[in-house]
């Protein structure tokens, strides 16, 4: 069979987008004949093509895809470049691609033989959501970014952040191991900004290929003004002049940096050669990366460290972040630059202006970040029309708050000051997934509170998670990019499309499975929301260890032929043994047998790391297990 494919002009997204159909369309059929080809503009006398291209709907910078196929003759269309690539993806899916995690691996492509008929397919959608953000975090590489690049248009997510401008500590944290290790080529070499620029210039021609939005920024703009690196919140800030110190925050008495961490420490924002060295560091870097269309302006990453000055005394942190955000728009306006900003509502700042407005709000939108909200509960738990009483501000006495009322009501506040272009940045797959090794509880949570944003007037989600979140699944993920796309589509149905994808018509038995886990895993406990008896903690994880080992001895022999990937269910039945020790242990109160089986659990993850290198963040998962039991014997803190 014969398919002619045709696209119009030399756009470098809609040539990939070409591309994309035609190697899935021969992945699925290596016998399909394909005629590619490119014209100057669309030709309606052409017959029996697919036309590929944005040419056929109302241009808009907001998403829509358009598809028109009938017997292998129509239109894959979008309302801009980006569109185009998705609905080429869509089309595949709905010839029964699924892509179920970042990574070729995680791409689910059927074997078949296809014919005319086949190739018919009508849709024309608006995401739910316009807002559909990854950012980069956690310990990765080249490969691992690049495949979440990769896997966003696949997905329906249509921006990109890159923290920071050398985005340095999420690849040294994962390169780290090289340079440690005496007997590779790079022992001892020193994994600099320099590396990162590199790899983040590299990585940005995977995103401008792709037309995905690109954001790039946050806490670093403080580093940029005094003239310091800020690629991270390693405690490495260098010395600066007296004229310098003068322009950082004062607090108790003292001007410097905050745990020697220049990304964690915030500055005198009523001194004005303090608020234009920032604009002049953003106005300075619009200009010089035109392909950049967002700038993230954060703040310090830290709580309590605001100016405790005369001046900055009679002001909110709000309302001298608005005034620093006005600044910089000035700026940018003068240097004719469009370039938006995207500021935040975190920790201190979750606290609304008291008198500060944002003047030109086309420039500006807001992500909302209760970063140490709970995940027992979700936003469509509470009625956010009621108004909420929360504790009034007061300057370097703010607490961590795990509860959603309060939050919300300052979020409540700043709309009320004119800001309606708004959006969730929260951490479900950060931290709080491995309290939950079944990944099925998180997963409920994220998609609950996905398709609760639009009745809290939020257009969308930024994810601020690890990268490699796909160990023993990709489900949170997947229902939360499924969501965002169509908040209509119910949990049951986005599960049983990923279960069934990947482990075939075993898939409510490995689905059942994992949803047992995560309740034996008791994630509520584990975040320290609520009591357990040490019997029902040592039943808990003695139910989860043989489950684990039932699951392994029985059903994986029977789906090795058919799941993506079974060898990380494999590796994860192991795990959940190590890990239930753990969680036994914490039964005892003991911090010196809990500390034993970590170093079990911990050595098994590392001397296992490559078997699920692109699918588990093992710096992370390590860490958190390890703050896990120490927050619930009492003897840590995390948030």
């Amino acid at each position: 069979m014969r398919v002619i494919i045709a696209r119009s002009g030399n756009n470098e997204t809609v040539s990939y987008a070409v591309s994309e159909l035609c190697r899935l369309l021969k992945e699925m059929d290596r016998a399909l004949v394909l005629d590619v080809r490119k014209y100057p503009e669309f030709e309606r006398d052409l017959k029996n093509t697919i036309w590929v291209g944005p040419d056929f709907v109302d241009r808009d910078e907001k998403d829509r895809i358009f598809i028109d196929v009938k017997d292998s003759v129509g239109i894959i269309s979008g309302s801009n470049e980006r569109s185009v690539l998705m609905a080429v993806y869509r089309f595949m899916k709905e010839l029964g691609c699924r892509y179920l995690y970042p990574g070729k691996e995680g791409e689910k492509v059927p074997k078949r033989r296809l014919d005319y008929a086949d190739l018919t397919v009508k849709v024309d959608k608006t995401p739910s959501y316009d807002r559909r953000i990854m950012m980069i975090e956690g310990a990765i590489s080249y490969e691992h970014a690049l495949n979440t690049i990769d896997w966003l248009p696949k997905v329906g997510m249509n921006e990109y952040w890159s923290q920071f401008i050398s985005p340095t500590e999420f690849f040294k944290r994962y390169y780290k191991k090289y340079t440690d290790d005496e007997n590779d080529l790079h022992s001892g070499v020193e994994f600099t900004d320099h590396d990162a620029d590199g790899i983040a210039d590299a990585l940005a021609d995977e995103v401008l290929k792709r037309g995905l939005l690109y954001q790039m920024g946050g806490h670093v703009w403080i580093g940029r003004a005094l003239g310091v690196a800020a690629s991270g919140w390693d405690g490495n800030a260098p010395e600066i002049d007296d004229e310098t110190r003068q322009l950082l925050a004062l607090v108790k008495g003292e001007r410097k940096f905050k745990d020697n961490i220049v990304a964690r420490t915030q500055l005198c924002l009523t001194n004005p050669e303090a608020r234009r060295r920032v604009t002049d560091a953003i106005v300075t870097f619009a200009k010089e990366h035109p392909h950049v269309d967002a700038l993230n302006v954060c703040l310090g990453d830290e709580i309590n460290v605001h100016c405790e000055c005369e001046k900055c005394r009679k002001s909110t942190p709000s309302d001298l972040y608005v005034k620093l955000l006005n600044d910089i728009d000035e700026g940018l306006t003068e240097a004719g630059l469009d370039t938006k900003i995207v500021g935040g509502f975190y920790l201190e700042l979750l606290y609304p202006p008291k008198t500060e407005r944002i003047k030109n709000l086309d420039r500006f939108s807001f992500d909302f970040a209760p970063i140490s909200r709970s995940y027992s509960h979700s936003y469509d738990e509470y009625d956010f029309d009621k108004e909420i009483e929360y504790a009034p501000f007061k300057l370097n006495e703010f607490k961590y708050e795990k509860d959603l009322p309060s939050s919300v009501a300052r979020l409540k506040g700043w709309q009320k000051t004119g800001i309606t272009n708004t959006f969730l940045c929260d951490y479900h797959l950060m931290w709080d997934h491995h309290n939950d090794f079944g990944y099925y509880s998180i997963a409920k949570i994220l998609y609950r509170d996905v398709v609760a944003l639009e009745s809290l007037g939020l257009k969308g989600l930024m994810t601020c998670q690890n990268l490699r979140v796909a160990f023993p699944t990709g489900l949170p993920q997947y229902a939360m990019v499924e969501a965002l796309w169509n908040k209509e589509r119910s949990f049951e149905e986005i599960e049983k499309e990923y279960f069934s994808a990947a482990y075939g018509e075993n898939w409510e038995t490995v689905r059942d499975y994992l949803a047992e886990i995560s309740r034996l895993c008791d994630p509520e406990f584990l975040r320290g929301d609520r009591e357990k008896a040490p019997e029902d903690i040592i039943a808990d994880a003695k139910g989860m260890r043989e489950l684990a080992a039932k699951f392994k001895a029985d059903i994986l022999p029977e789906i090795r032929t058919s799941a993506v990937k079974w060898d990380y269910l494999d590796l994860h039945a192991d795990m959940l043994k190590y890990y239930s020790d753990i969680i036994e242990a914490i039964a005892t109160g003991s911090e010196k047998i809990c500390q034993e089986k970590y170093d079990i659990f911990d050595k098994f993850v590392a001397d296992n790391a490559e078997i699920a290198d692109s699918v588990l963040d093992t710096n992370f998962v390590r860490g958190d297990v390890w703050h896990t039991f120490r927050r619930v014997l009492g003897i840590g803190w995390f948030f």
